[in-house]
């Protein structure tokens, strides 16, 4: 199918209700599971799956692939703009793989299997299911080590195998995929013990993770950071696997987390706080997406805090001068960014020279015109997002920017505060509706930056300036 009919299909299945989405989704895998052969699996499935991720409730129906995909589903990462780290699958490496394994390396014996599966599933078998899976893993494991291996030992036949399969970073994702395949045991006991998502540890948690961590050192050396990878994966707080890490070494004094395994957790925490950097960069506050900001600054205050709750920086050096890297850059990025937003706030407020030239020239607000609805919603949303950094400015770094920031709209404010109420008292017809209805964009704008208080306030003071006003015209007009 190409992409023009592709995508005309996902935009329909995305407009079917969710409810006869999530049926439409299991009686094609339960046709596909049952061999039928008159549907297009898979391209329905493709086009489906946008929309299913959005649903809840939708339970998937267990397939051969997706029980092969257990031993390695913890370190899957849907994000498309994360460069290849140990410990992280990207989502689109599993089709590839699978059709590899299918097509190629593994073709008869997948054959033999799929329909013995796929009629225990269908038989709501799936205890039974199992345990030829996990041999199937097993095996896939240590064939996919043997194929790697071969391909690594030229660069034309290395260039031709990521070629084949769409991408050196598939091909990278194949090892991890192979290393979790050759311990599925392991890895099963270590996502049986601990359920998603941990929310923390007790003693218990640390003792048995311990037990599992010696075994892997001492009988599969090579894997043992998949121990800790995937116990990362299934936390709700990755970063908190340096506190577990720093408790195991404190309780247990012939435990000692290999160089490398440690550094594998930590390249993952450093590749989480780049990529939250780099979505920070050039960006400006009348295109910014607010919500994912504020996301992405939370995400950003709860790794590094963690981080250095935990261990510090001072265990490793070059880990540490990294990480200060990417927080200094995030720092001033958003310095930049905050020292910015006091002038696009205060553009729904225009003033305006009150005559003569020169930079100490009175400004006065501009009443000739009504406020612009769309600055308004601008400046309200600006102020709001303003108001909330706040509470990442000392986190993050950028405290003094914003205290500059703060003070120039203060400053600001008070004066247009001050200024507009003086108009109200001052004009009459549609310029005294002018200034009011600038006090009212005032309002809003200081219930965001400091409270319905300070809005009520406004408002009081606007509706008792307008009668004041009224009563001097009303004594001046006779």
């Amino acid at each position: 199918m190409d992409a023009r009919k592709k995508d005309k299909l996902e935009t329909f299945l995305g407009q079917i209700r969710e409810h006869d989405l999530e049926k439409l989704a299991s009686a094609v895998e339960l046709d596909r599971l049952g061999g039928g052969t008159d549907l297009p699996h898979e391209t329905l499935m493709d086009a489906m799956r946008p929309a299913l991720r959005e649903s809840a409730n939708y339970s998937r129906t267990p397939t051969l692939e997706r029980l092969f995909c257990v031993a390695f589903e913890d370190l899957i990462n849907a994000l498309p703009d994360r460069r290849k780290q140990i410990g992280r699958i990207g989502r689109w490496s599993l089709r590839p793989m699978w059709t590899w394994l299918k097509t190629g390396i593994l073709s008869e014996e997948l054959a033999g299997i799929e329909l013995e599966i796929s009629a225990l599933i269908a038989e709501d078998k799936l205890d039974a299911a199992r345990a030829p899976v996990r041999e199937l893993q097993v095996a896939a494991g240590q064939i996919m080590q043997k194929e790697l291996a071969k391909v690594i030992q030229s660069d034309a036949a290395f260039e031709a195998f990521c070629h084949q399969l769409g991408g050196a970073s598939i091909v990278a994702d194949l090892r991890d995929m192979a290393m979790c395949l050759e311990v599925t045991d392991w890895i099963d006991e270590i996502q049986s013990r601990f359920e998603r998502p941990l929310l923390g540890f007790n003693e218990g948690d640390a003792e048995a993770f311990y037990s599992i961590y010696q075994r892997f050192r001492s009988e599969k050396p090579k894997h043992s950071q998949y121990a800790l990878l995937v116990l990362m994966g299934r936390m709700a707080r990755p970063w908190e696997i340096l506190t577990l890490i720093s408790k195991l070494e404190q309780d247990y004094d012939d435990l000692s987390i290999a160089p490398e395994d440690q550094a594998a957790v930590n390249e993952l925490l450093l590749d989480d706080v780049d990529v939250i950097g780099i979505s920070l960069v050039g960006l400006h506050p009348e295109d910014v997406d607010a919500g994912e900001l504020l996301e992405n600054l939370n995400l950003f205050v709860q790794i590094t805090g963690g981080v250095l709750r935990s261990v510090g920086l001072h265990r490793n050096e070059d880990w540490g001068q990294r990480f200060k890297t990417t927080r200094d850059a995030v720092a001033q990025q958003m310095g930049a960014f905050v020292e910015a937003m006091p002038g696009l706030i205060l553009k729904a407020l225009p003033v305006k020279k009150t005559g003569g030239y020169g930079v100490r020239i009175p400004r006065v607000p501009d009443t000739s015109v009504a406020p612009s609805p769309d600055a308004v919603n601008t400046s309200v949303d600006l102020t709001k997002l303003f108001a909330e950094l706040r509470f990442y400015a000392d986190q993050t770094g950028f405290a003094a920017a914003y205290s500059r920031a703060a003070g120039e709209f203060d400053h600001s404010y008070e004066l247009f505060k001050s200024d507009i109420l003086d108009h109200i008292r001052a004009t009459s017809g549609a310029e005294r509706q002018n200034a009011e209805a600038f006090a009212e964009v005032l309002a809003q704008i200081g219930e965001e930056y400091r409270g319905t208080v300070e809005a009520d306030m406004i408002r009081r003071r606007s509706a008792t300036a307008a009668e004041e006003g009224f009563e001097v015209s009303e004594i001046v007009n006779g």
